[in-house]
């Protein structure tokens, strides 16, 4: 194909060999970071002298804006998110991909025209590269997101070769769209589910009753005194401090191999699933390792909010292990993924001691035989609806109790009031 037949067909869309591949090889792509590489790959065999091309797609998620994916000619693709604290700042507004995401705007510039137009101009020039594009691009529902291209060419890229980068992007934007919304489905069922128990949802596992049967460890807390802090604090506050607790012990589960199935207010539910008697000593040793790494994490946020004058937090935490239920619970049209038995139900039980016996972590029979460690003793005791008497055992060393701080000196753990 001559490059006057390949202009014309890109401009008229007849035979366009750019929106034929999109049609017919770039649509098994199964990812964004595939799709991209294959697109640049394709814009040069069209004889585009693409050198670095850029998307970035914005996403609805709790902590990113979007996220850009990088090629660079004769390297591997770079996945690099964007904080949403990003957004509103002069990196933001100094940056090309302002102007195509606020106002559509398309910018094609010559680097050394106005080489202080945009401080990436700069650091483009300093690479070598020397013409530039940006521009946006729309999906169904309105949103716009961006890609950029740039050539090391001597003269830059011709009026036929910006209009194939410009077709390719409008053809593949059906794909960027469908990719992308099954990362919004990935983003929320992980962001409200967790990632194990959303990856189940999108398989399938949407039938009310679906469920099977595993063994886990129950890593059961509860807030200390939240009827009394919610009567003391703003709703504002609360939030706040709820938002702190619950990240410090969250982190601490998922750092330590576990899945938060549920935050129920001032409570969290996890677990940490096994499959034989090694694994389930292993869990057990991890969720013992994920409360002492809460502990540590909630004393360096009371050290923040003793000197903001605020509430410190304080918590308690049952382990225990046993058979769980998995699965979906609830109405035809709501339905909620979770775990039930009594081996939960016991768990819950368990931690409703932590307050009365002043305790920070307590463990059940089941768990300290898993284990395998030293455990102190603290009797038994009988809960409402278990029929049996409950064997609780606290931590050899309460490293937590009543919120202490745990401060390391050579192999001596000491305890001080926080």
């Amino acid at each position: 194909m001559t490059p006057q037949t390949r202009t014309d067909n890109i401009a008229n869309g007849i035979n366009c060999p750019v929106t034929d591949w999109v049609l017919t090889e770039g649509r098994k792509h199964r990812s964004v970071e595939a799709l991209i590489v294959a697109i640049a790959e394709k814009l040069r065999s069209f004889d585009v002298p693409l050198d670095r091309f850029t998307f970035s797609l914005r996403m609805l998620h709790p902590e990113l804006a979007a996220t850009t994916y990088l090629w660079r000619l004769g390297e591997e693709i770079e996945v690099n998110p964007i904080s949403i604290d990003l957004t509103g700042t002069e990196t933001y507004y100094s940056s090309p991909f302002y102007p195509a995401l606020e106002f559509g705007e398309t910018v094609r510039r010559k680097l050394s025209d106005n080489p202080d137009e945009f401080p990436v101009f700069t650091d483009l020039m300093g690479q070598g590269f020397v013409d530039y594009l940006a521009s946006p691009i729309e999906f169904s529902d309105e949103g716009r997101h961006v890609y950029s291209a740039s050539t090391k060419n001597q003269d830059g890229f011709e009026d036929w070769q910006v209009a194939a980068i410009s077709r390719m992007m409008d053809s593949a934007s059906l794909l960027f769209e469908a990719l992308g919304v099954r990362m919004l489905a990935e983003t929320v069922c992980q962001t409200y589910l967790g990632k194990k128990t959303g990856s189940r949802v999108l398989s399938g596992k949407i039938h009310r009753g679906d469920s099977e049967q595993i063994d886990a460890v129950i890593w059961f807390a509860d807030l200390r005194g939240f009827t009394s802090l919610s009567q003391r604090l703003s709703g504002e506050d609360m939030v706040a401090l709820l938002n702190d607790y619950h990240g410090a012990l969250a982190a601490a589960v998922e750092e330590h191999g576990g899945e938060v199935l549920k935050f129920m207010g001032d409570g969290l539910l996890a677990i940490l699933t096994y499959d034989d008697d090694l694994e389930r000593h292993k869990a057990c040793r991890a969720a013992y390792d994920a409360v002492f790494t809460a502990v540590q994490s909630v004393n360096e946020i009371n050290r923040v909010r003793t000197a903001q004058n605020k509430e410190i937090i304080a918590f308690g935490v049952a382990l225990h292990t046993g058979r769980l239920t998995y699965g979906n619970i609830g109405a035809p049209g709501r339905l909620d993924f979770t775990v039930i038995g009594p081996a939960v139900n016991l768990a819950s039980r368990m931690e409703g001691f932590c307050s009365q016996l002043d305790r920070t972590v307590l463990a059940s029979q089941d768990f300290v035989d898993a284990y395998g460690g030293d455990f102190v003793s603290l009797g038994k005791f009988s809960a409402k609806g278990v029929e049996e008497s409950i064997s609780l055992y606290g931590c050899p060393v309460e490293f937590a109790h009543r919120g202490c701080v745990v401060i390391e000196e050579g192999s001596q753990i000491e305890m001080e009031a926080a």
